[in-house]
């Protein structure tokens, strides 16, 4: 994502975790005027969250509750959402999502990677504790649409690609919590404390039919050789912890 910056949750039980997978995803979501990382701070790995691996993906959606996030720098900043492909295909990746920053401010997207992301042309109020629906639709490899409803006040975004230059594999359905890129050379903002994140209502859809996070990849975001998210997934849905 490459763009300027504009609670309580639900738990979910007895998440089960899967073990770690050593690739790193997609430098899917980057901010170009976001304060670099410092220099001795490296990022091994930008994604936390499931990764359900399969052929056909076409709908991904779920349901984030937004954490009350503040009294940090207002450069640390997260971004939770909801994709096709990134992981094991990296030629495109269809997401939208919702950037939760140190200071409380947020701010929602949407992005055929590698090109830019963008903000919707329709802004929606935000504000922690609301219930964001993130889903994704591509109906070829080339096209398909993006929406955020805001079920707690009723408001939603929409976008719709056509044509676009690269083709999904279809191959990675994703729910993650990412330390996004600040700019095109591999620098990342810092990783905010966001307390939890989960995706609720967390469904896949591909040609057989409805497919829930359970027994998908786990990923967590690694920083300077540890780990910095607690991922797990079940039936229900997808939880990161920030650790």
């Amino acid at each position: 994502m490459r763009q300027k910056k504009p609670s309580v949750l639900v738990l979910l039980g007895a998440l089960a975790t899967a073990a770690f997978v050593p690739v790193s995803g997609a430098p899917s979501h980057d901010d170009t005027s976001a304060p670099r990382l410092r220099p001795r701070q490296t990022v091994q790995n930008a994604w936390g969250g499931a990764v359900q691996q399969g052929q056909g993906w076409h709908y991904v959606t779920g349901t984030v509750t937004i954490p009350r996030v503040g009294g940090q720098s207002p450069s640390a900043a997260a971004s939770a959402w909801v994709g096709i492909d990134g992981w094991s295909c990296q030629n495109a990746i269809l997401q939208t999502g919702v950037n939760l920053y140190g200071d409380g401010s947020l701010a929602t997207w949407y992005e055929w990677w590698p090109d830019a992301s963008a903000y919707y042309d329709t802004p929606i109020d935000l504000r922690a504790g609301d219930r964001l629906r993130l889903s994704v639709f591509a109906s070829s490899s080339t096209s398909g649409n993006v929406t955020i409803e805001n079920l707690s006040n009723g408001q939603a975004q929409s976008h719709v690609f056509q044509g676009e230059g690269r083709a999904l594999c279809a191959s990675d359905a994703e729910w993650v919590v990412e330390d996004f890129g600040s700019d095109y050379n591999g620098n990342h903002v810092p990783f905010v404390d966001f307390g939890s994140v989960e995706f609720l209502d967390a469904v896949a859809s591909g040609p057989n039919g409805n497919v829930t996070p359970q027994g998908a990849s786990i990923v967590n975001v690694e920083i300077d050789g540890a780990y910095r998210t607690d991922c797990g997934s079940n039936a229900n849905g997808v939880r990161c912890n920030y650790v």
